[in-house]
Protein backbone atom coordinates (compact mmCIF):
# COMPACT_ATOMS: atom_id res chain seq x y z
CA UNK A 1 0.00 0.00 0.00
CA UNK A 2 2.69 2.42 1.05
CA UNK A 3 5.02 1.78 -2.44
CA UNK A 4 1.58 2.08 -4.42
CA UNK A 5 1.08 5.29 -2.90
CA UNK A 6 4.50 6.40 -3.72
CA UNK A 7 4.58 5.24 -7.14
CA UNK A 8 1.28 7.18 -7.67
CA UNK A 9 2.67 10.70 -6.04
CA UNK A 10 -0.38 9.88 -3.00
CA UNK A 11 0.15 10.41 0.10
CA UNK A 12 -1.59 7.20 3.34
CA UNK A 13 -4.10 9.50 5.06
CA UNK A 14 -6.20 7.48 8.58
CA UNK A 15 -9.66 9.28 7.44
CA UNK A 16 -13.10 8.59 9.20
CA UNK A 17 -16.32 9.17 7.77
CA UNK A 18 -19.66 9.70 10.15
CA UNK A 19 -22.81 9.50 8.13
CA UNK A 20 -26.03 8.22 8.21
CA UNK A 21 -24.74 4.75 8.10
CA UNK A 22 -22.86 4.93 11.04
CA UNK A 23 -18.89 5.39 11.17
CA UNK A 24 -15.72 3.78 9.97
CA UNK A 25 -12.03 4.75 9.81
CA UNK A 26 -9.46 3.22 7.48
CA UNK A 27 -6.09 4.36 5.70
CA UNK A 28 -6.82 5.28 2.15
CA UNK A 29 -4.87 7.00 -0.53
CA UNK A 30 -4.84 10.52 -1.38
CA UNK A 31 -4.12 12.67 -4.14
CA UNK A 32 -2.61 15.84 -4.24
CA UNK A 33 -6.36 17.23 -5.25
CA UNK A 34 -7.62 16.54 -1.54
CA UNK A 35 -7.63 18.50 1.22
CA UNK A 36 -5.88 15.72 3.22
CA UNK A 37 -2.85 15.80 1.10
CA UNK A 38 -1.10 18.81 2.92
CA UNK A 39 -2.15 17.48 6.43
CA UNK A 40 0.80 17.02 8.58
CA UNK A 41 1.92 15.94 12.11
CA UNK A 42 -0.67 16.22 14.87
CA UNK A 43 -3.39 18.21 12.27
CA UNK A 44 -7.02 17.80 11.67
CA UNK A 45 -9.11 18.87 9.35
CA UNK A 46 -12.67 18.63 9.07
CA UNK A 47 -15.13 18.29 6.21
CA UNK A 48 -18.48 18.59 6.25
CA UNK A 49 -20.53 17.42 3.36
CA UNK A 50 -24.29 18.54 3.85
CA UNK A 51 -27.65 19.62 1.91
CA UNK A 52 -25.95 23.02 1.27
CA UNK A 53 -22.28 21.91 1.00
CA UNK A 54 -22.62 19.07 -1.28
CA UNK A 55 -20.14 19.22 -4.14
CA UNK A 56 -17.92 22.09 -1.92
CA UNK A 57 -17.46 20.90 1.74
CA UNK A 58 -17.30 23.24 4.59
CA UNK A 59 -13.30 22.57 5.82
CA UNK A 60 -12.62 23.13 9.56
CA UNK A 61 -8.59 22.72 9.58
CA UNK A 62 -6.47 23.18 12.71
CA UNK A 63 -3.75 21.34 14.88
CA UNK A 64 -4.46 18.20 16.71
CA UNK A 65 -3.48 18.44 20.64
CA UNK A 66 -3.90 14.88 21.53
CA UNK A 67 -5.29 11.75 21.46
CA UNK A 68 -7.38 12.59 24.58
CA UNK A 69 -8.06 16.08 23.58
CA UNK A 70 -8.77 16.34 19.83
CA UNK A 71 -12.27 14.48 19.51
CA UNK A 72 -13.51 16.98 22.19
CA UNK A 73 -13.58 19.11 19.09
CA UNK A 74 -15.97 17.26 17.37
CA UNK A 75 -17.88 16.73 20.03
CA UNK A 76 -18.39 20.77 21.19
Amino acid sequence: MVKDAENKAHKLRLIGVVDNNGSKLGLITVSVDSVFFTLSGSGIITAYYTESYSNTPLIIRGSGVSAEVTPTGFLA
